[in-house]
């Protein structure tokens, strides 16, 4: 293999002190600088007043300065990457960033936590999956006859040994590369090529792809969050009892917490429990009407969410011609569709990924013991032992964040079982975010006001609560 540059090929903004900005800025000139530090520090110094300057001076360095100067620029302005990588003359530089536009997790290093750090909620991942240490750390590097800078070559080395079927070939060719970031990304595709073709997932494989997602480090929450979305396109509509498609997909989930469970059986249920909230999102959206067949093909795990997506969507479409439905009411039309299993008519979509609604959590799991489940995709919600009184659960985390709120107050006396009554009093006072879109998160830092305590409607047959 060829010597392994420095790790000045992977300068990031995060290392870039003020004082040592200050320091080169105050002391030598574009011009004056010998590495690759002093270039970044410069470029980030004065991309705001000159980015054309920047991206010529960029431009005129050799392709090993020039990667870790826009390597660190894109970190410190991920905004300007476009600018950045149309300024940048064909050759490796280039293709990096033509990268880094086509997997935005590369941007900052780290994965794309933007929103988790400006505190999007439900975007935090207590799978547990970051903690766990990665398997092919010690596997020491095989021989590549690849330049370090020329991310095809080590891209083809990559996809040829995945294709042999042995990580651990995977992981000599990964351990090679010489950028710490792109040796994670390596692990990642290295787990989307072994497990996922034509968009689909292939489940005798994805045991070995989640290990080598353990690879991919500060990526491995997202590397087996695409395992999932592949997983969850294998889903049959929801209101469609296909019990072959289905049969695959629970073979999938399996085969995922299976390879996870090799390194962390608690970690592995967690990261299966969030694929099936997205499996069950999708299904649902892909079904022309709601209903309960899909529980006839599915195992307890999935239940939760069956009830959850339920109960969101029946909201969601109803609500506008039923104002007079008290709480009662509503938890009965969702037991009522989750009865029927009269299949639906033939699906009008195709198989895809549904974005999965960002709507903020009611239990938080790092403080709050279990069960608490993925709610919608990527927040959280606590579980309901008893599956009537989880339905009530799953209507009243609707109607905090959908309305209307003095609903809520129906649930905080008799006749509600103590469980349901416990449930509302915590949403009442739950900092939830309201929705603004489909798979659109709400600005940072709006809260949902609280119930506004007006009276309960009294329109609509009462019907008696579960439990």
């Amino acid at each position: 293999m060829r010597q392994r540059l420095s790790p000045v090929l992977d300068v990031a903004g995060p290392l870039l002190s003020s004082l040592l900005l200050a320091a080169c800025q105050g002391a030598v000139s574009w011009d004056q600088c010998g590495d690759a530090a002093c270039y970044t520090q410069l470029a980030i110094a004065r991309w705001a007043t000159d980015p054309e300057g920047v991206s010529a001076d960029i431009a005129a360095l050799d392709v090993v300065a020039q990667e870790a100067v826009v390597l660190a620029l894109v970190d410190a302005q991920p905004t300007a990457l476009a600018s950045i990588c149309e300024a940048l003359p064909q050759g490796p530089a280039a293709d990096r960033c033509a990268k880094l536009t086509e997997r935005p997790h590369l941007l900052g290093g780290k994965g794309n936590m933007a929103l988790r750090q400006v505190g999007v909620p439900g975007l935090v991942d207590h799978t547990g999956i970051g903690a766990l240490a990665n398997p092919w750390a010690a596997i020491p590097p095989r021989e590549v006859d690849c330049d370090l800078q020329v991310d095809a070559c080590w891209s083809q080395t990559m996809v040829a040994a995945t294709l042999l079927g042995d990580p651990k070939a995977v992981a000599e060719v990964c351990n090679g590369v010489p950028t710490e970031r792109f040796r994670r990304e390596c692990f990642f595709r290295s787990a989307e090529t072994t497990a996922v073709k034509d968009a689909l997932a292939q489940v005798e494989r994805l045991p070995t792809a989640a290990g080598l997602c353990l690879g991919a480090e500060d990526y491995s929450e997202l590397c087996v969050r695409e395992l999932g979305r592949a997983i969850a396109r294998l889903a049959p509509p929801a209101d469609q009892l296909d019990r072959d498609a289905w049969d695959q997909t629970i073979a999938a989930v399996a085969a995922l917490e299976g390879g996870l469970g090799a390194y962390d059986a608690a970690v592995a249920e967690r990261v299966a429990d969030r694929v099936w909230a997205a499996v069950i999102w999708g299904s649902f959206h892909r079904a022309q009407t709601i209903n309960g067949l899909a529980l006839q093909a599915l195992p307890p795990a999935a239940a939760p969410h069956v009830r959850a997506t339920a109960a969101w969507l029946l909201l969601e479409r109803e609500q506008a011609e039923h104002t007079d439905r008290d709480l009662a009411a509503w938890v009965q039309r969702a037991s009522d569709a989750l009865a029927d299993t009269s299949a639906g008519p033939a699906p009008a979509a195709p198989r895809g990924v549904q974005p999965t609604r960002f709507v903020g959590n009611s239990t938080d799991p790092a403080e709050d013991p279990e069960p608490w489940a993925h709610y919608l995709g990527d927040n959280y919600r606590r579980v309901l032992a008893d599956p009537e009184q989880d339905l009530a659960a799953c209507v009243l985390e609707a109607m905090a964040r959908q309305g209307p709120p003095a609903l809520l107050d129906q649930a905080t006396g008799d006749p509600w079982p103590p469980a349901v009554q416990l449930h509302a009093a915590a949403l009442k006072v739950a900092e939830i975010r309201a929705p603004r879109g489909p798979g659109k998160p709400p600005p940072p830092g709006t809260r949902k006001p609280p119930p506004d305590g007006s009276p309960s409607p009294q329109n609509g047959a009462k019907r008696p609560p579960p439990g």
